[in-house]
Order: C-alpha cells, then sequence, then structure tokens
C-alpha cells in the first residue's frame, strides 16, 4: 500500500505539473499577447520592422474599457504584410517612462515605429534620434486614390488640422504624427443640476455658483429637515408625488431652490445624496490641475495681449496655431518680465487656481492604488457631480451597469473680466468691494490711492501691498471660449533605428518600408479597425465614422488651439518642480507669495538650461519686440521692466 500511495502521489503531482505548463507558442491564441510579441518571422522577409503602438492599442491586452482582447493593429499589420510579402512586422512592447525612452534611443536599440508624445521629442530633437516627417506628409499618401482626401498631400487625409500640425517641433520639423485625439471634458452629473433647476454654466462665474451650491448640499438639510418618504421603486411615484401636496414642503424645496423629484432616477439621486452630509462639487487631481488648467487659465488670461508679445509667426503653423508661444518666445518674454512674481496675470492665474481648489475632491494626489481616491467611481456612485475627465472614459460610461443617472459632457466655461476695473483708481475700486473682501492687511499711501488698478497691479509688491480681489473674477480675463487644451493622443515617431540598414535616411530602403507601414494605418478602413475596436479616442483620419458617446468631444475639438503647453516647453526637472510646489501651494503648505517665488526661481533656472541645450537664438525678437511696442502701450497688464 505504500508503494501505491508513493505511485498515486505521483501520478497526481505529474498531472498538476502538466496542467499547469504554460502552452507552447504554437498552442496559444494568436490574439494573446505572448502570441502577438513573438510572431514568426516568414523566410521571405527582408525587412524587418519594429512597431510598438502604444499600451492602448497593443495586440492581445485587453484594457479595462474594451469587451474583448485587441486585434485590431494585429489585423492592419497581416494586411500589410499581405500587401508586401517582404516584410515582417515585429510587435514591441514598450515602457511609457522616458528614462527607458532615452536609453533605447540613445543605444539604438528602439523601435522602428513608437508612440510618444511631443514633450518627450521635443527635448531630444537635436540628438538626431527622430526622423522629420514632413516630406512624407507633404507628398501624396501612395495608397489614396485620386482625388480622395491625401492624394495630393498625406497630410490633407487628417481632420483636426491645426492641432496635428501644430506638433511640429521649435527646430520648424514635423516628428509627431497624430493618429487620434484625446480631448478634456466635464461629465457631469445633468439629474442633479435638473434637481437644482440650473443647466451648464456658459461662464466662470456661473460655474462657481453651481459649485457652491452643491458643496452646501441642499438635498441633505431638506432630508434632515423633513420627513421625506422615498419611493422603492415606480409604483411607488404617485404617492410620494403626493408630499409635495404640503405646503410647508413646499415652501422648503422653493427656499433651497431645489425642484421636487418626479421621475425615479431623480428620487435615486436625490436620496444618494441627500444621505451624505457632504458632496464633492468638482472631481479632480494634480495631475490635470499641473498640465491642462495651468494652460486653460493661462490662456484666458494671456490671449488678449497676444498681438502684443507674439513675437514670431511661422508662415506654415502660423494658420493654424494663431499665435501659439513657442519655447524661444517663452524665454525672451521671461526676460522682458513676463510669468514672474512682477507679471499681474502670472500671479493673478494662481490665484484663481487657488478658490477653485476650495470645490475639489480633499486628496488630488495620486490614485486610489496610491492613497489617493478613484475619481470614476466617485463619479458614478454619485459621490461628486463634475469631473474633469477625457474622452476615454466615455465607453466605460456607457457600459456601466451601476449608471442610475443622467449624465452629460460640456466643457469649462469663459472668464468675464469686470469691465473697467483695471482703470479704476486704487481708492475708488477700494470703496466698491464688499466689506468682507475690502479688508487690506496694510495701509495704501495716498500716492497708491491714486494709481490705477492696472499700475498698482504691475509697479507695486504684492507680497508687501496685497490689492485686494473679489473671490471668483478674473480682472485680465480675455472674454474669449476657453481653448482646445487636449489633442494628439497616440503620436507616432520614426526613430533612426528604421534606417539602420544603411544608417543613411536618404538610401533605407527600411526607411521606406517603416514609412508605408504608418500610411497604410492611416487609411480609413485601417484606422477604424484600430481606434473604434476600443473607442477611448477620437479618430483623426477622414472617413472614420465617429463612434457613440464622442461627438461633444469632436466639438470641442473644433475650437482654436491653447496660447501654449507649459509641460511640452521645457525640461523634466522643470515639470517636477513645478507640480510639486502647485500641489504644496494648493493644499496650504505655502502662501502665494511663496509660491511665486519659487516659481519664479524655477522657470529662472529652466530657460537658463533649455537656452544652453539648445543653443536657441533670439535674433530678430528684440526688434520685433520694439515694434511692437506701440501695440503693448494700448495693453493692460504687461509687467514693468526691471
Amino acid at each position: 500500500m505504500k508503494y501505491v500511495r508513493i505511485t498515486y502521489r505521483s501520478l497526481l503531482a505529474a498531472i498538476a505539473v502538466y496542467l499547469l505548463w504554460p502552452p507552447s507558442a504554437q498552442e496559444l491564441p494568436e490574439t494573446s499577447l505572448e502570441s502577438v510579441l513573438n510572431r514568426p518571422v516568414s523566410d521571405k522577409a527582408e525587412v524587418v520592422i519594429e512597431f510598438d503602438p502604444g499600451n492602448g492599442y497593443m495586440p492581445g491586452t485587453l484594457p479595462p474599457t474594451a469587451t474583448g482582447k485587441l486585434e485590431g493593429f494585429l489585423n492592419v499589420v497581416k494586411a500589410f504584410e499581405a500587401r508586401f510579402p517582404d516584410t515582417a512586422v515585429r510587435f514591441r512592447q514598450s515602457s511609457t517612462g522616458r528614462e527607458w525612452l532615452v536609453t533605447q534611443l540613445s543605444g539604438g536599440t528602439a523601435p522602428d515605429i513608437l508612440n510618444t508624445n511631443v514633450e518627450n521629442v521635443w527635448q531630444d530633437v537635436h540628438k538626431g534620434w527622430y526622423v522629420p516627417l514632413d516630406r512624407f506628409l507633404d507628398a501624396p499618401h501612395p495608397f489614396v486614390e485620386t482625388e480622395q482626401p491625401g492624394s495630393e498631400s498625406w497630410w490633407d487625409l487628417f481632420i483636426y488640422q491645426a492641432i496635428s500640425r501644430g506638433k511640429a517641433a521649435p527646430d520648424g520639423k514635423m516628428y509627431n504624427l497624430t493618429y487620434d485625439m484625446v480631448e478634456t471634458g466635464i461629465l457631469y452629473n445633468n439629474t442633479v443640476l435638473s434637481l437644482l433647476g440650473v443647466s451648464f454654466p456658459t461662464t466662470w462665474s456661473e460655474m462657481i455658483a453651481i459649485l457652491g451650491r452643491i458643496q452646501e448640499n441642499p438635498f441633505y438639510k431638506l432630508a434632515q429637515d423633513h420627513s421625506i418618504v422615498f419611493p422603492d421603486d415606480a409604483s411607488g411615484l404617485a404617492d410620494a408625488s403626493k408630499q409635495y401636496e404640503r405646503p410647508s414642503l413646499q415652501m422648503a424645496f422653493e427656499q433651497e431652490g431645489v425642484l421636487f423629484p418626479r421621475t425615479m432616477p431623480e428620487w435615486n439621486t436625490f436620496r444618494i445624496i441627500a444621505e451624505r452630509q457632504t458632496t464633492i462639487p468638482m472631481l479632480t487631481n494634480e495631475g490635470s490641475i499641473a498640465d491642462w488648467g495651468t494652460d486653460l487659465l493661462f490662456d484666458q488670461l494671456y490671449y488678449g495681449i497676444l498681438p502684443g508679445i507674439d513675437l514670431k509667426k511661422d508662415p506654415i503653423r502660423e494658420q493654424y496655431l494663431q499665435g501659439y508661444l513657442d519655447w524661444d518666445e517663452i524665454c525672451f518674454l521671461n526676460g522682458k518680465g513676463f510669468f514672474t512674481a512682477r507679471d499681474p496675470r502670472y500671479r493673478e492665474l494662481y490665484r484663481i487656481l487657488k478658490e477653485w481648489r476650495k470645490y475639489w475632491n480633499r486628496t488630488l494626489s495620486g490614485g486610489d492604488q496610491r492613497g489617493g481616491i478613484d475619481l470614476y467611481k466617485e463619479f458614478i456612485t454619485q459621490r461628486g457631480v463634475f469631473m474633469w475627465g477625457t474622452s476615454g472614459l466615455v465607453n466605460r460610461l456607457q457600459n456601466d451597469p451601476d449608471l442610475a443617472f443622467d449624465w452629460q459632457i460640456s466643457y469649462l466655461p469663459r472668464f468675464e473680466a469686470p469691465e473697467g476695473v483695471l482703470d479704476l483708481l486704487v481708492d475708488d475700486y477700494l470703496a466698491t468691494l464688499p466689506a468682507e473682501v475690502n479688508r487690506p492687511p496694510v495701509t495704501f499711501s495716498s500716492e497708491m490711492g491714486r494709481m490705477s488698478v492696472d499700475d498698482f497691479l504691475r509697479k507695486v509688491d504684492q507680497t508687501s501691498f496685497p490689492l485686494p480681489i473679489s473671490p471668483n473674477t478674473a480682472l485680465y480675463a480675455s472674454g474669449v471660449e476657453m481653448c482646445v487644451i487636449g489633442g494628439a493622443a497616440t503620436q507616432y515617431v520614426v526613430t533612426n533605428s528604421a534606417y539602420n540598414d544603411t544608417g543613411d535616411p536618404s538610401t533605407s530602403r527600411k526607411l521606406q518600408r517603416v514609412i508605408q507601414l504608418l500610411q497604410f494605418a492611416s487609411l480609413p478602413e485601417q484606422a477604424d479597425k484600430v481606434v473604434n475596436e476600443n473607442p477611448v479616442n477620437i479618430p483623426n483620419v477622414k472617413g472614420v465614422p465617429l463612434t457613440r458617446g464622442m461627438a461633444p468631444f469632436a466639438e470641442i475639438l473644433e475650437r482654436r488651439y491653447t496660447t501654449t503647453k507649459w509641460m511640452f516647453t521645457f525640461d523634466n526637472r522643470y515639470n517636477q518642480v513645478y507640480r510639486r510646489m502647485l500641489l504644496l501651494y494648493l493644499e496650504d503648505g505655502i502662501t502665494l507669495d511663496e509660491f511665486m517665488e519659487w516659481q519664479t526661481d524655477n522657470l529662472s533656472a529652466a530657460v537658463q538650461t533649455i537656452i544652453r541645450r539648445k543653443n536657441l537664438s533670439f535674433e530678430g525678437f528684440e526688434d520685433q519686440w520694439m515694434a511692437l511696442e506701440p501695440v503693448r502701450n494700448d495693453m493692460s497688464g504687461i509687467p514693468e521692466s526691471e
């Protein structure tokens, strides 16, 4: 029996090993990630292309928004290989970190095509790591029929020209091919707004007023002060409605500005929010504010003075970007006092951010796995009412079985500057302020009182003599609608590995085939397989249909492009210091004055670094600056020169 037991156990162990032994590549399904990454190379292949499609489109993976493992780009590659039997494509799964990127590129081991954003590429264009795509984009698309989009120029195949062409690096060359688009937006609980009797705001002050009402949570107050019976299902709606016949309840709802619920979704939302004393008006995080928030507020405050400070107009990019400030312009303007503690617009940007911050979730740093909160979960459970998110959330929301309210998509509203305030004398301005605002911590001299508000903000040290400003106003607002701040999502670059067959781009057969793969993937019938398989981005190729729920984001993308992208301008050190200090400021760790001092020094160091590394030339800038002086003389908020 002893030997029988030993034999039996050995047999069980052998069976277990057999069952747990990983299958061979031949046994794995073609759509598994292992099979995708280990696709065999045909003996006929004379050209082998290494391709990193990016995490969002890597075949064999299963993103949380997809209904099955991705295979779109696998099918595109198979069709390309069928068209070019002498070519094989290997998929590479790359890291998203800059350290990996720099290591691979400097070592000559990067994939031939990879997905990376311009903020990575622009920093290294002088190193010869990337292939300029201009000559290919300007030429006819070889796979497009005559008189179809792209037949005269590959460029013509793309929908969002301003954003796509706007990705040209400051050296004037195009390295990033924008395959699809991502856009930010405000996803909001429309059921809550309906119960509050309001629509989505059209101005900043309207938005702040709505966020304030949400924060006060009148639903909780009504439920606490009155015995409201909530229906369990549709059969109880009639009895629930009869409660409103009580005059005291009618008066209470009217005083709180809340409409009485009529439908089950309205009742469910009312009950959920009434069960919590606190509700988060707007869900966001530190990354969104440091990136999108900074750029949007910057545009609102600086767009109006672009005619006086836009010093360089690229003949090609200008028609699409309409005044975009490149890194050399930012550096030059910084030397003139812009974007420093002496710049009243720059200070106002961060004052407004801090005022807005009180309506956000308490924790801003990190996701739910790093001590933060899951913004999406907070939204669908109706813990938060507004959520600053992207088009990548739409598919999840539409397929979420737990969603029990009406949600909509809109965009941040514009600022409106109070008319005539900047021209008022300080004494007259102070007299217009409410008592709770007009409490200067210091006494202004009679000379200061006779200065205009604009002169005071430009010439007087706000650390020593801060001028009180009413909350939620923007004295230097440009009065324009919010610009596009999202834009290019998947951005493909061609690395110097693409011509390692000859070492010369002009003679490389491999480079020609690499470009053909990108051209083939940008055909409408091929791009549709990829972008709409897991619809989280907006197509940028003409002829690719727009999937359900993406229309609002496509409309947002029709807006003009932002004035500048701060996170794309300087190096990683600047970005990291900026994000850390901004978060510290927003979390009351330092004052506005202390933050302005930090940021002025951080930007100054970044400017000096980029001038040295890029060997920037400011030739002609001073002449153009002087030529625009008459224009600036009629503008407010221009910092005083030292």
